[in-house]
């Protein structure tokens, strides 16, 4: 599956516009393509935006709203998920 067709499959599991839309937002930055891809050595794969977004939405004590903050929230539970968090922040 291409990536395009992977990030269509995936965003669409979420229903509400606004989270795709962050979803998106979140790729564009950290995705194989994105300008800080080197987070997770451009082999991010979008079902783990996915999940770290809804990681994120559980979070009852965090009013979501798709900003520059929120986004590197999600990066951090991906870092975290993935095991580099400590590489990052000692």
């Amino acid at each position: 599956m291409s990536k395009a067709r992977e990030f269509i499959a995936e965003a669409n599991k979420l229903d509400d516009k606004k989270v795709q839309e962050f979803i998106k937002y979140v790729w564009d930055f950290y995705g194989p393509d994105g300008i800080h891809r080197n987070f997770f050595d451009g082999k991010l794969k979008i079902s783990q935006v996915n999940k770290a977004v809804k990681t994120l939405l559980s979070n009852k004590k965090h009013e979501f709203v798709g900003d520059s903050t929120d986004r590197e929230l999600v990066r951090d539970i991906m870092l975290h998920h993935s095991g580099k968090l400590n590489a990052y922040f000692p």
